[in-house]
């Protein structure tokens, strides 16, 4: 079956130790064309991580565009496709295979939860692996 590995951030850091008992979604990518693609995973290395309280997560969401409203993101209204909790030491990979039906787009976003006085930061790099058929 071939693939192909999609680079969706090198290795970036992501802080959110300012955030006290909230949660923010940064996303990484809007959508990524996923027409052809007969299974998907996705892939976060860590390359450093310090979390003392609260989390942080790579999710993977069914999204679709149109042309007629491009301001308009329409996403899934069902679960995560798949998720990543970057809760083990570094260095690591997480790998998570999306599950289907995944559609013809996917948003990947980064999410953060806080925790009063509590450190929550990582510095990884996300890949998304493509195989069709």
């Amino acid at each position: 079956m071939p693939g192909q590995v999609h680079s969706i951030i090198t290795k970036r850091d992501f802080d959110f130790s300012a955030l006290t008992a909230s949660t923010i979604e940064i996303p990484i990518v809007r959508a990524m064309d996923i027409t052809d693609a007969s299974e998907l995973t996705l892939q976060a290395r860590v390359h450093s991580r310090t979390i003392t309280s609260g989390s942080i997560q790579v999710i993977a969401r069914a999204i679709s565009l149109t042309e007629e409203e491009p301001n308009t993101d329409f996403l899934s209204a069902g679960s995560d496709l798949a998720s990543i909790t970057l809760n083990t030491a570094a260095p690591i990979l997480h790998l998570a295979t999306l599950s289907t039906p995944f559609g013809s787009m996917v948003r990947i976003v980064v999410k953060g939860t806080g925790a009063a006085a509590s450190t929550i930061r990582a510095n990884i790099s996300v890949d998304l692996i493509v195989r069709t058929q």
